[in-house]
């Protein structure tokens, strides 16, 4: 399910809802596309009326999904942070991921263990009446890693030109620069992975790496929890029906379009 923004204040094809910071006020439409099992989308409908945020609890998702696709049960399969109590609350399925907050506050609990997770088969566990499958990919996590390494090196390029400016220029400010620079450093998310120390008039970093290492061990790990459990779905159905949202995400973005 997705939602567009009209403009101007009368439009038949959209009522007041909600924008994406919980405002009210936005003439919104939303969308819906089905997938079957297979990974094919079955259909789809367009919903006029408030977003998914009006207060009751998703039961309004549930009744469209009836009207439009002739469909008793359905599991709804969203991206990383997706309100999983308000589904519960609805008595709806769903298939998610957890984001990293999540996963390092489960590995505090020593409910997941990070050596278990495998490299490449699924795993199953419990989690508070749901299930979950963890699986690690090594190419996203080299990936991750290798974006990490370029925005570290990218700041240490600023830190350089930085100093090499103050030292042609006597009026300028170091901690002007370093204000700067630090801010460009939380931008990329890089607060707490460097040490700032002012020496004389130069600026130095330096890299924290047990810090970087704590960053990206979670590289490449992924955590899909659902409940619906076995055996109306499989561990690798579950992990399936999760990367199918791609080709979700794809079809909707044809849908917003001129295509």
């Amino acid at each position: 399910m997705t939602s567009s923004y009209l403009e101007g204040e009368q439009n038949a094809l959209g009522n007041y809802g909600y924008n994406r910071g919980w405002q009210e006020g936005e003439i919104t439409n939303r969308h819906w596309l089905a997938d079957r099992r297979e990974g094919e989308t079955a259909g789809g409908a367009g919903v006029c009326g408030q977003h998914g945020g009006s207060g009751d609890g998703g039961r309004s998702d549930q009744r469209s999904s009836e009207t439009n696709f002739r469909c008793r049960n359905f599991v709804f399969v969203g991206d990383r942070g997706m309100g999983i109590k308000a589904l519960e609350e609805a008595h709806l399925r769903y298939i998610t991921a957890l984001t990293d907050p999540q996963i390092r506050r489960l590995l505090g609990q020593k409910v997941l263990q990070l050596e278990a997770i495998p490299r490449t088969d699924l795993r199953g566990g419990r989690r508070e009446g749901a299930a979950t499958y963890c699986g690690k990919n090594e190419m996203e996590a080299a990936r991750e890693r290798h974006r990490m390494e370029d925005k570290l090196g990218k700041l240490e390029r600023k830190i350089a030109a930085r100093n090499e400016e103050v030292q042609k220029k006597p009026r300028c400010n170091v901690e002007a620069g370093q204000r700067k620079l630090r801010a460009w450093a939380e931008r990329h998310k890089l607060t707490g992975l460097v040490e700032w120390k002012v020496e004389g008039r130069r600026l130095v970093g330096e890299r924290q790496t047990e810090k970087i290492e704590k960053e990206l061990e979670l590289a490449g790990c992924n955590v899909v929890t659902t409940d619906v459990l076995k055996p109306s779905m499989s561990a690798q159905e579950v992990h399936d029906s999760y990367m199918s949202l791609q080709k979700v995400e794809r079809d909707f973005r044809a849908l917003k379009t001129d295509c």
